[in-house]
């Protein structure tokens, strides 16, 4: 984060010495490819069909992963013993998974729901054993049962034990279920937000954006800068 910021903070110099930049042919030069590129970025925003874009992004999240994984195996073969830079590429590529996972799972959920069976039938099987086990074993001791009847204590009979236990089972498969759809949708709403923002965005900027105005930009993205550097450092 601190990287960006400074990186910000290098971008609003340079253009608050764009005037003076300029009497240098190399330096125009310089500001002629970055508007062009702004100015590209604006239309391209502006222009974006967000449905069209929210299907690649599974796509788009697979190749920076692939990415990732193959600059760490590079940061391997060289021998490059940097923690920050391993753990940088680790974290897109989980980054990658989570969000193809989130994606299939809102938008191809009956495909990736079959993915589970597995893991279902293991915990189906693990709770009939459980079940069975109820009715076969000797719940309580005879001795405890003994106890019980002697100061007119209630015990839960295997039948009540059993519908307790089922109730139980049911209410984690359907927790766990709600919870994978309040994560699984973190990342496409998240991601939908951004795309939506920023084209509206893009395309207010394109209207209205004019010298003074841009001005007025820089201003407000180096207090943005400036505060998230003095939160951060």
């Amino acid at each position: 984060m601190k990287e960006l910021l400074y990186t910000l903070q290098g971008l609003i110099i340079l253009f608050s010495l764009e005037q003076y930049l300029r009497q240098n042919k190399k330096w125009d030069t310089v500001f002629e490819y970055l508007e062009t590129g702004f100015k590209a970025f604006l239309n391209w925003r502006s222009d974006a069909n967000i449905i069209e874009e929210m299907k690649v992004i599974p796509d788009l999240f697979a190749k920076l992963g692939f990415i990732a994984l193959i600059c760490i195996f590079l940061t391997m073969w060289l021998k490059i013993d940097n923690i920050a830079v391993l753990q940088a590429f680790l974290g897109v590529i989980m980054l990658s998974i989570t969000t193809i996972f989130s994606f299939n799972w809102v938008f191809k959920h009956r495909e990736t729901i079959k993915e589970f069976k597995p893991v279902m039938y293991i915990y189906g099987l693990l709770g009939l054993i459980i079940l069975v086990n109820i009715f076969v074993s000797e719940i309580y001791p005879s001795d405890l049962i003994s106890i019980a009847n002697q100061y007119n204590l209630t015990i839960s009979t295997k039948y009540e034990i059993a519908i307790s236990f089922l109730f139980y089972f049911s209410l984690a498969i359907l927790s766990f279920y709600v919870f994978m759809w309040i994560f699984a949708l973190i990342f496409p709403i998240s991601i939908l937000i951004i795309l939506f923002t920023t084209s509206k965005l893009s395309r207010y900027i394109r209207l209205k954006l004019n010298k003074q105005s841009f001005v007025g930009l820089i201003g407000v993205l180096q207090i943005v800068v400036l505060f998230g550097l003095y939160k951060y450092t």
